[in-house]
């Protein structure tokens, strides 16, 4: 099978069942010409191990052959590839499942990452579905990428471009001192009352976006810890804690219960003037996709504590953020 490669895209030769298995394959020759050629690209990097272009190592595929506005009369049929595996890393993807080839009608793609279980549609109304349960352990969180490639028709080189989607949200916090004069130990920063355990993702709209989370399990009573190293240097009087590795991963949602909590401590000339936890309310709306960091500020001593918030468009960018949105108090 010839290979095809792009700068920055991991490429792919899908194998699997004969040309004549299923109608419509196009059965045109050589053989070669036809089989269908897949590239990936992940967007915006993450998080715990970041998911990028060149750390993406496995994914599995669903394809019908069916066009979109003839499902609802004709249901989905048969997926032509079920949850073909692929593993290896850019330029060097390889599957033992045959080889697949292009049909001379529209096609609907379905990639996920391991970490999920699909579920194909349950009827000629529904989409597929994938089903995760967030860790409660936010380092054992994962980066959950999707890809939805809508009414494909082949291609003039014959390779299908799947653009993976981020579809939870990443949080990330930094502090900002009322007063630079005392010295502040920030001891645990914890978010709770946001919903967390077992969810059903469905897909929609097209490359992984729009699609829709239902949440119905439940987030650990203690809730999610922030890991951050309070050692990192002031940059403009706000200290960062925002890493390659430490973000939390939760599910997007509407925020009616859910808060910040912040332990810390306050000190200046041998004397303490603060040393316990203050909170601030969660409102708004967590997006697939989102990159959040909280800016808390800090007083020195009881006053009420403060959030400001940037979204990030480029999960990789640290300098990367929107003029901040009205905060939260």
């Amino acid at each position: 099978m010839k290979k095809i490669l792009f700068a920055a895209l991991a490429a792919l030769a899908i194998t699997s069942c004969s040309q004549n298995e299923i109608d419509g394959i196009d059965n045109g020759t050589p053989k070669s010409k036809n089989e269908i050629g897949v590239n990936t690209i992940v967007k915006k990097s993450s998080r715990a191990t970041v998911t990028s272009n060149s750390s993406f190592t496995s994914f599995k595929l669903h394809a019908y052959i069916i066009k979109s506005s003839d499902i609802a009369t004709s249901g989905w049929g048969n997926a032509y590839m079920d949850g073909i595996e692929y593993k290896g890393g850019q330029g060097n993807w390889a599957t033992t499942s045959g080889t697949f080839y292009w049909p001379i009608t529209e096609m609907q793609f379905f990639g996920y990452t391991n970490d999920v279980t699909y579920t194909a549609p349950a009827s000629s109304s529904a989409y597929p579905t994938i089903s995760y349960t967030l860790p409660d352990t936010p380092a054992d969180q994962k980066d959950i990428i999707v890809a939805y490639s809508k009414n494909i028709t082949k291609p003039s080189d014959n390779t299908l471009n799947l653009t993976f989607q981020h579809i939870l949200t990443r949080i990330n916090f930094a502090a900002k001192l009322a007063d630079s004069n005392y010295t502040y130990t920030v001891e645990s920063i914890t978010i709770t009352g946001a919903k967390g355990g077992a969810a059903t993702y469905t897909f929609g709209g097209t490359e992984g976006k729009g699609g829709n989370w239902n949440i119905t399990g439940s987030a650990p009573a203690s809730g999610y810890s922030y890991t951050f190293d309070n050692t990192v240097t002031a940059k403009d009087d706000i200290y960062d804690y925002t890493q390659n590795n430490n973000s939390l991963m939760l599910y997007p949602q509407s925020l009616t219960d859910a808060k910040i909590t912040v332990k810390y401590k306050t000190e200046k000339d041998n004397a303490t003037f603060f040393n316990g936890s203050k909170e601030v309310a969660l409102t708004g709306e967590w997006t697939n996709g989102q990159s959040i960091r909280y800016i808390l500020t800090l007083p020195v001593g009881a006053e009420k504590m403060s959030v400001n918030t940037t979204y990030d468009e480029d999960w990789n960018a640290t300098d990367n953020e929107q003029t901040p949105k009205t905060p939260v108090l």
